[in-house]
């Protein structure tokens, strides 16, 4: 059944699947679906569509999905209510009924997703592709942040001998996967990262990235590691971003910044950073010597 025959028109409801998510104690999205599919195997509230949902982009529009979320609460009110009651009124419900502490609606407008969790800023740590710099940690930094349309918008800062770089993208997140599609403001230059998103406080994200060396004399691609330390209470951090000192460990650096980790963390830090890759101009040549011909003759 439609939404626009019986229902009256939804309120606020981004906050109100926050605190759903918070009074249930979901530690993710994924586990909220979870909680919609338990009550209803054929739920309208999957991944995909309640994710824009939360994020404020868009709302129900099928009576089902209001009619699941009353009996995933437990609530003496039916689909209806939940839709047209005020925030305060849907709060005041969920603690006289389920004994729910006071939540703060405030945060409830801005939090309780995968995007409000990772917002924040990074110091970035990934083996310098420069071969001018090889071997050497090259740390950046990242700016995850939300904008006023509710998206999630990447900023990652690379400050080289020859001046800044500065990449910028739209991020996307499917499942637990953080996806940044980055351009370099002053070349266009992409660059791509991909990151699995760890359960809270996500104070560090692993992933990967793919695009070619600026500082270099050639533009072979190439392919890496790249790691995210969450910073809280650092305003900035670009005048720190530089090639770090043959020698000169991470774990150092954080703790510069005013995160410290175990003794001995180096030498995990500089195995989840691995070594870089890239297809070598020789190598391609040496392909297209074999490929072309046969490509050719066809």
């Amino acid at each position: 059944m439609g939404f626009d025959e019986i229902m009256p028109s939804p309120v606020e409801i981004a906050a109100k699947l926050s605190l759903t998510s918070q009074v249930l104690g979901c530690s993710s999205h994924k586990d909220l679906c979870g909680r919609f599919r338990a009550v209803n195997p054929t739920t309208y509230f999957d991944p995909q569509r309640s994710r824009k949902w939360m994020q404020g982009k868009a709302e129900p529009r099928f009576t089902e999905v209001y009619e699941d979320w009353a009996k995933v609460l437990g609530l003496a009110r039916d689909g209806a209510w939940i839709a047209g009651s005020s925030l305060e009124e849907f709060e005041g419900e969920l603690q006289a009924r389920l004994g729910a502490r006071p939540l703060a609606r405030a945060d409830a407008r801005s939090t309780g997703t995968l995007e409000s969790e990772i917002t924040g800023l990074y110091a970035a740590y990934s083996m310098a592709w420069s071969p001018h710099f090889r071997g050497r940690i090259l740390r950046g930094s990242m700016r995850l942040s939300r904008t006023r349309s509710a998206s999630l918008l990447a900023e990652y800062h690379e400050d080289l001998p020859i001046g800044a770089s500065f990449y910028r993208g739209e991020a996307a997140i499917a499942g637990r996967t953080l996806s940044l599609p980055l351009r370099e403001i002053a070349t266009g230059l992409p660059l791509f990262m991909s990151f699995a998103l760890p359960g809270l406080p996500a104070a560090v994200i692993g992933g990967v990235q793919c695009g070619v060396a600026l500082l270099s004399h050639s533009t072979e691609p190439m392919t890496g590691r790249i790691l995210l330390a969450k910073m809280r209470g650092v305003p900035e951090l670009r005048a720190s971003n530089r090639y770090m000192m043959n020698g000169e460990g991470m774990a150092a650096d954080l703790a510069a910044l005013g995160l410290v980790l175990p003794e001995g963390s180096d030498a995990l830090l500089s195995a989840a950073l691995g070594e870089p890759d890239c297809l070598t101009t020789m190598e391609q040549t040496g392909l297209s010597n074999i490929f072309d011909p046969a490509f050719l003759a066809g």
